[in-house]
């Protein structure tokens, strides 16, 4: 891998009676409204109500997906924890969401797509990195009952980096054949049973010279912040005996794949 990475109620009065002027007899009283009554009248829209909510996720990034960029990887999964406030009328909800999202996955070797792995494979360490999110979305329901809605919807939003990265070019003769093997390729330093820490603290201090002379670094590539993009569908549940308790299963896309369990309550 190149280090270069919506209530009222409406009352309806309908009682008009006409009487015959020539007459004996009175005539029928004949109404001049529709005779609806009050609680069958439509009633009108629904106002705007506020609530809020926690959420706790299962966050991945597998194999597959990083494929698409990497010839050898190392698949992430992790968590994220977060919340958010949210206006709702009728069935659309309006959000403002924070999260912070783990994106580290274990120490391992990493080689770019159609690279060469002799010569650019490097053994890749991630150090508490993850990101603040802060995402404004809509969201729609569809409700299937009384007691649950199907909902989906998708939003933006900004993340902000956190952690580090640090990179080492991996150069024994096994990365040639086996990239993907984290004992018979790895950085020179490193003895077979696997790198240790004090080990690659030792070859910090000097610029990366390649798989003929690796040393740690950390990579200064990594931006201080990206887009989010949030693609979600889910179930909501509500709870009879708590009216504005809502439990949400949901999954989607937060850059990265996920699968959450969130309460919330509407005001």
């Amino acid at each position: 891998m190149a280090h270069r990475h919506a209530p009222g109620i409406a009352f309806v009065v309908a009682a008009v009676a006409t009487f015959g002027t020539g007459a004996a007899r009175a005539q029928p009283a004949v109404s001049t409204e529709p005779a609806v009554t009050g609680l069958l009248a439509p009633a009108p829209a629904n106002g705007p109500r506020f609530g809020g909510a926690l959420r706790a996720r299962w966050v991945s990034v597998p194999g597959w997906f990083l494929g698409a960029f990497t010839s050898e990887n190392v698949p992430l999964s992790a968590y994220a924890i977060g919340g958010e406030v949210f206006r709702r009328k009728g069935e659309l909800d309006i959000s403002l969401g924070l999260t912070y999202q783990r994106l580290g996955p274990k120490d391992g070797n990493w080689l770019g797509r159609g690279q060469d792995p002799a010569q650019e494979t490097d053994f890749i360490q991630f150090r508490n990195f993850g990101f603040v999110g802060v995402d404004f979305s809509f969201i729609w329901r569809t409700k299937l009952s009384p007691y649950t809605a199907f909902h989906y919807g998708a939003g933006l939003g900004l993340a902000f980096m956190t952690g580090k990265m640090l990179r080492i070019s991996a150069g024994t003769p096994g990365c040639k054949d086996t990239p993907g093997d984290e004992q018979a390729c790895r950085p020179l330093p490193c003895p077979a049973s696997g790198c240790t820490e004090d080990v690659l603290q030792k070859t910090e201090g000097l610029p990366d010279q390649g798989p003929t002379e690796p040393h740690r670094f950390t990579d200064s590539n990594i931006p201080g912040a990206i887009p989010i993009l949030n693609l979600t569908l889910g179930f909501d549940f509500y709870i009879p005996d708590v009216p504005g308790l809502e439990i949400r299963l949901e999954g989607g896309f937060y850059d990265a794949f996920f699968l959450g369990l969130t309460t919330a309550y509407l005001f």
